[in-house]
C-alpha cells in the first residue's frame, strides 16, 4: 500500500483475502507480533477485522503483558507495535490490554531516551529497533511527548553512513538493515509506520462469515 500497490490483487494474489480467510482463532494466536501486524495491515486496508483477530490479540496481551506477575518473555517491540495495531480498533474490550502494555513499556523506558528490549535487566539502556516500535504507539497512548524524546534519541543513534545500530554487538549487515528500516518510519513522523498512504480511522470489529469480506457488522460491545 506504501508503494501505491493494491494488496488484494497484486502480482496475481489477494493477500487482503488470505489473512481475512483465516477465520479461525487458532489461525491468528501464533505469534503477538503476527497478530499485531495483521490488525495493522487490514485496518490500513479498510477491510473488516474478523472476531477471531481480535481476541487473538486480546488473549495473547494477557499472557505477554500481565496485570500481574511476570511476563511470558520479554518482548518490549512487540507491546509497542500491539498499542498501535489496538488503536485501530474501535471496542471497549482493548481498554484493559492497553492500560497493561503501558504499563509494561513504562518499565523498560529510559528516561529522556527511548526503551531497553528487556524489562529484567538491572542497566537498562535503549534499543533503536524497540524504541523504533514502541515510539508510535506510546503516542497513540497519548504520551506524545515520551515519543517526542525518543525520535531525538533515534537522530542521536544514526551512523555517519546513514544506518542505525541496534547494540554494540548487533553490527552485521542485517542487523545494520533491520535497525535501519524500523527507524525511518517513526522519524518520518510517528503515525508513519501504520498509516502511510491511507487515511487513520480506527474500525470496529466485524464478524467475517463466509468468503472475505462477506461479513456482518458488530457493535463496540461485539462478541459475546
Amino acid at each position: 500500500m506504501s508503494a501505491g500497490e493494491d494488496p488484494a490483487s497484486f502480482d496475481g494474489k489477494n493477500y487482503i483475502g488470505a489473512v481475512s480467510a483465516a477465520s479461525s482463532y487458532t489461525s491468528y494466536s501464533e505469534y503477538v507480533t503476527n497478530t499485531a501486524l495483521a490488525l495493522v495491515a487490514l485496518s490500513r486496508a479498510d477491510k473488516p477485522v474478523p472476531a477471531a483477530l481480535f481476541q487473538a490479540a486480546i488473549d495473547q496481551s494477557a499472557d505477554q503483558w500481565p496485570a500481574s506477575g511476570s511476563p511470558a518473555w520479554d518482548d518490549i517491540d512487540s507491546g509497542g507495535l500491539m498499542l498501535t495495531a489496538l488503536s485501530h480498533v474501535n471496542d471497549s474490550r482493548k481498554t484493559a490490554t492497553v492500560t497493561n502494555i503501558e504499563s509494561w513499556m513504562d518499565q523498560a523506558r529510559v528516561d529522556g531516551e527511548g526503551w531497553s528490549n528487556q524489562v529484567t535487566t538491572s542497566d537498562p539502556s535503549s534499543n533503536v529497533n524497540t524504541t523504533a516500535w514502541v515510539a508510535p504507539g506510546m503516542d497513540r497512548s497519548d504520551e506524545t511527548s515520551q515519543a517526542v524524546d525518543a525520535q531525538s534519541w533515534l537522530v542521536s543513534q544514526q551512523n555517519t553512513d546513514g544506518s542505525f545500530t541496534a547494540g554494540p554487538d548487533l553490527t552485521e549487515p542485517i542487523n545494520l538493515m533491520m535497525a535501519t528500516t524500523q527507524a525511518i518510519p517513526p522519524l518520518l513522523g510517528l503515525s508513519s509506520y501504520d498509516n502511510t498512504g491511507t487515511t487513520y480511522q480506527p474500525h470496529e470489529i466485524r464478524v467475517i462469515s463466509g468468503q472475505p469480506r462477506v461479513c456482518q457488522e458488530i457493535g463496540v460491545t461485539g462478541v459475546g
